[in-house]
């Protein structure tokens, strides 16, 4: 009879350990790690991509990268993404020139500078500062206790009342377009007034966020140049540089109100 050796154990074993160990990870952990596929995408019937990706929230993956790589204008511009296998097929509105596209996307033809357009609201929208503070909090221990420490890179998206959706895949532009695809295949547009990633802020995330109606991009780093000018065009604030005392807002477009003027 074979005596278990105590050092092989789970993942979530290992995290209730409060001590450094040196811990062994047999097969079985397998069942709690996730898998890597490739996705190719298509639109309005062109093959269009194929990306590496975690195999969870596909549709909402392709029809996000339509969106972010501007094969989708607008988002009402957005018709539908179906997944068969590890394909999506992508179906669009207006006369979004393909080609075009694919000359930027494979480096052919340089990108033309373009304004970023936010989804129009009704009425303007801002939020208290302590209530903000309270959601990048929560969205902090959401994503710790979603497995984050372990290697996912996490996205999510909070109104004012909280966390609502998260994403994770393996990098950090491919947890937001999760986001923006399902605010695209759920019709939730203008979606959810803040995105919260747990990677750098890129013009091109900006760029799509605010065309799904983000007001607030946070992040525990700090956004590139282009994506700092970027929201100063869009009237996206961007909060970075989040640490346990810390919290900077390297661009406030007047979403972020004083608790002591409400």
């Amino acid at each position: 009879m074979s005596i278990p050796d105590p050092r092989h154990t789970s993942i979530e074993q290992a995290l209730s350990q409060s001590d450094q160990t040196l811990y062994v990870f047999d097969d079985f952990v397998v069942r709690e790690l996730d898998s890597e596929c490739w996705l190719s995408i298509e639109v309005n019937g062109v093959p269009v991509t194929r990306i590496a990706c975690m195999d969870s929230a596909l549709g909402e993956l392709a029809a996000g990268w339509s969106l972010m790589h501007r094969f989708c204008e607008r988002p009402q511009d957005f018709r539908s993404s179906v997944v068969s296998g590890q394909r999506a097929a992508v179906m669009v509105n207006g006369g979004i020139d393909i080609d075009e596209r694919l000359a930027v996307l494979r480096g052919y033809a340089d990108e033309r500078a373009m304004t970023p357009e936010p989804y129009p609201r009704e009425e303007a929208w801002s939020i208290p500062e302590d209530v903000l503070l309270d959601i990048l909090r929560e969205a902090w221990a959401t994503f710790r206790s979603d497995h984050m420490s372990e290697g996912s890179i996490h996205a999510g998206l909070a109104s004012e009342a909280g966390m609502e959706v998260i994403a994770f895949d393996v990098t950090a532009e491919n947890a937001v377009t999760k986001l923006l695809g399902w605010s695209l295949c759920s019709a939730q547009l203008p979606s959810h007034e803040i995105l919260i990633v747990n990677g750098v802020v890129t013009r091109r995330m900006l760029d799509a966020a605010a065309r799904v109606g983000v007001q607030i991009i946070a992040t525990p780093f700090v956004p590139t140049a282009d994506a700092f000018r970027a929201a100063r065009v869009a009237g996206v604030s961007i909060v970075g540089y989040m640490r346990q005392r810390t919290v900077g807002i390297f661009h406030d477009a007047g979403k972020i109100t004083s608790s002591s003027e409400t």
